[in-house]
């Protein structure tokens, strides 16, 4: 657990990169090894994200260069870590996200590199105003999957689309719906910022009010579904086209399994450990939805990093600290 305390952004993320140095660094190095690109080009593209991120809040600037600070590396580098997605310009099917509306109960596993397992930061951020935000994120990135001291959640899931991103990086979007108080606070932000970027955005909070934001580069499909248990994988559900089939067969996979689950216990899907059942479900060996790490040739292995359950009513994360086929759950509190 790594925690930072502070009034101000700058000094939030100084503290944020002066104790995750090592760590920042080594993840520069992978990205810097899979976005195929020269420093300079990852420069050029993180100088544009920066723009953009200036226009959606400045004191996300402050507290990306306060990482860059504290780290004692280029900021371009913070920023262009925070647009990793956006950059890599490369889709990935990866992450199964899972919400149990009538407790509050929301959950995903995260699906990436066996080379960020060891990297990845379970980071408690307490603001000047008291506000609280729990998230499993990536070093220097400031925010990712999970909950503030609100009960309002997040997870994200990647979706493919051929026209690359151009605006606000996903990873601060999902950083200002941990800022947010509810899901209409939040919604309201990714309504206005939302386009131009690709992925899946669910959102919910303890009372079980929950969205589902399915963004591209030039469209935005707000669900607001009536479903008890939602869940999304890899494709779209709404009106933007789908990738190819082929690259698309693990989501439709993981998918139609949740689904089959979903119909087949209707009406006893409550706890945490019921959502955990559905993340570490593996009857389709070869496209399980936990997946154990395979080879792939552009991160080295793809498979499950870490699963994540979220009990917004009780402000509580239960999460794997890696791969949950090695480890098993922890519980944190908001």
């Amino acid at each position: 657990m790594l925690e930072v305390k502070s009034e101000d952004s700058a000094s939030l993320g100084f503290s944020y990169g002066e104790k995750c140095r090592e760590r920042i660094l080594s993840t520069i190095g992978f990205y810097g090894g899979i976005f195929n690109k020269t420093e300079e080009e990852i420069f050029a593209r993180a100088t544009h994200f920066k723009q953009m991120i200036a226009k959606f809040d400045q004191e996300y600037c402050s507290e990306i260069e306060g990482i860059a600070r504290g780290a004692q590396v280029d900021p371009l580098w913070i920023y262009a870590l925070n647009a990793r997605s956006e950059i890599l310009d490369a889709f990935y099917p990866e992450c199964s996200a899972v919400f149990l509306k009538n407790s509050g109960i929301l959950g995903q596993n995260w699906d990436w590199s066996q080379r960020l397992e060891n990297l990845a930061v379970l980071l408690r951020i307490t603001k000047g105003n008291g506000h609280r935000i729990l998230t499993v994120t990536e070093p220097g990135i400031i925010g990712k999957i999970g909950l503030n001291s609100k009960g309002v959640g997040v997870c994200l899931n990647f979706v493919n689309y051929s026209k690359p991103a151009t605006g606000v990086p996903i990873h601060i979007l999902l950083r200002s719906v941990l800022d947010s108080s509810s899901v209409e606070e939040a919604a309201t932000k990714i309504r206005k910022y939302g386009f131009s970027t690709n992925g899946n955005i669910l959102i919910a909070d303890k009372r079980g009010d929950y969205v589902n934001f399915e963004l591209s580069s030039d469209h935005l499909d707000e669900i607001r579904p009536a479903e008890a248990v939602y869940h999304h994988t890899n494709h779209y559900l709404g009106s933007n086209p789908n990738a190819l089939p082929e690259e698309l067969q693990s989501s439709f996979s993981r998918y139609k399994q949740i689904s089959r689950f979903i119909a087949e216990n209707a009406g006893n899907l409550k706890t945490v450990d019921d959502l955990k059942t559905i993340l570490l479900d593996q009857q389709n060996p070869e496209l399980p939805i936990c997946r154990k790490y395979i080879e792939n040739p552009f991160t080295e292995t793809l498979g499950t990093v870490c699963s994540i359950v979220m009990n917004l009513k009780s402000a509580e994360m239960n999460i794997s600290l890696g791969n949950p086929f090695e480890y098993g759950f922890k519980a944190f509190k908001v």
